[in-house]
């Protein structure tokens, strides 16, 4: 849902207040096509419709007292509904360790109009893009970008801005921390350690498992 907020000019003196009515049928007529949604006091100019569906919005505004109700002033717009992050999706998921010094990052992202979205990820270290924008067609999908060449045993902090052309929508900022650095011999990493030609595992250094 979108929210429009709606003002006009109070003309009159001797109102008891005016309705609000909105309707979503193309070239509506006044009042069998709309419908009230609100009623507000004398002297009030300015409304804000929360509640404001997606697409071509018609709204009409009376004035009302005890003698009756005034002829309607109509306007129309064209809505849009912000796109919508999925945070719940994010991968590396928040506060993850022993992440690759290469990830990925990536979210859902979905707008309600079926709009394409144009999704930028943010390093939060400098305000810089992580790689180039994403572009989610048909109103949702998974956006996602590399981001390599991190360093071992690091925290790192990420955002998203997701936009449908129209609105912008920001999420949360996000943090993972690099795996330790690797256990090298000879400047080489092993892929595994034998001990009287046995496969060893669950060997860790500081935290990190190195096998």
């Amino acid at each position: 849902m979108a929210t429009v907020k709606l003002s006009w000019t109070d003309n009159s003196d001797n109102e008891d207040g005016f309705r609000i009515y909105r309707s979503t049928i193309s070239n509506p007529s006044f009042p069998s096509d709309y419908t009230e949604i609100s009623t507000v006091s004398s002297n009030t100019t300015a409304y804000d419709d929360t509640n404001a569906p997606s697409g071509v919005v018609h709204y009409s505004v009376t004035a009302f007292n005890t003698a009756g109700e005034s002829s309607e002033t109509t306007n129309s717009i064209e809505t849009n509904t912000p796109p919508s992050i999925d945070e719940s999706s994010i991968s590396p998921t928040d506060g993850a360790t022993n992440v690759s010094v290469d990830p990925t990052l990536s979210i859902n992202v979905s707008d309600d109009d079926g709009d394409d979205i144009d999704v930028a990820f943010i390093d939060e270290a400098d305000g810089s893009q992580v790689g180039t924008t994403q572009t989610v067609t048909g109103g949702s999908g998974t956006a996602s970008v590399e981001w390599s060449g991190r360093d071992f045993d690091q925290t790192y902090s990420w955002s998203v801005e997701a936009n449908d052309g129209s609105a912008t929508k920001n999420s949360s900022t996000f943090s993972f921390t690099t795996k330790g650095y690797p256990l090298t011999i000879d400047g080489e990493e092993p892929t595994e350690l034998t001990v009287d030609g046995e496969v060893v595992t669950g060997i860790t250094i500081d935290g990190n498992t190195v096998f």
